[in-house]
């Protein structure tokens, strides 16, 4: 037997399209000031990550937003994440599979704590935010 009509909790009833043209400049200056993420993005327009997802398939000035916001953050963060790691070759004695001991040439990576180096991990490279 179907649901009756008008049944909110009814199987396949969809809820109309939440998106409005403000968003993408909303979203876009979000990202860009405050680093924000489709999670957190989510979060400020009260849906699911799904739904950020489906709106940047379904609009693209939404998605072209994004993009200029996440890659503005990304080129203020990056620098500061590389200049953040140090690093220096060493050279260390190692043993080989048939025992020898070999002097080895190693890179020996030190990262610095910085505030900014846990968004820059968090963040998608610009080749994945790169139209495919």
């Amino acid at each position: 037997m179907p649901a009756p009509k008008g049944n909110q909790y009814a199987k396949g009833n969809r809820s109309k399209d939440k998106y409005k043209a403000q968003y993408a400049d909303t979203a876009q200056k979000l990202c860009a000031k405050f680093g924000y993420i489709d999670d957190q993005l989510a979060e400020w327009f009260e849906v699911s990550v799904r739904t950020i997802h489906n709106w940047k398939l379904a609009h693209a000035d939404f998605d072209a937003a994004l993009r200029v916001g996440k890659s503005e953050t990304d080129d203020l963060v990056e620098p500061g994440t590389v200049e953040g790691i140090n690093g220096d070759y060493v050279t260390v004695d190692e043993m080989d599979r048939f025992g020898n001991m070999k002097q080895m040439r190693k890179w020996e990576l030190e990262t610095a704590p910085q505030s900014g180096l846990e968004l820059g991990l968090r963040r998608r490279s610009r080749v994945w935010m790169a139209p495919q």
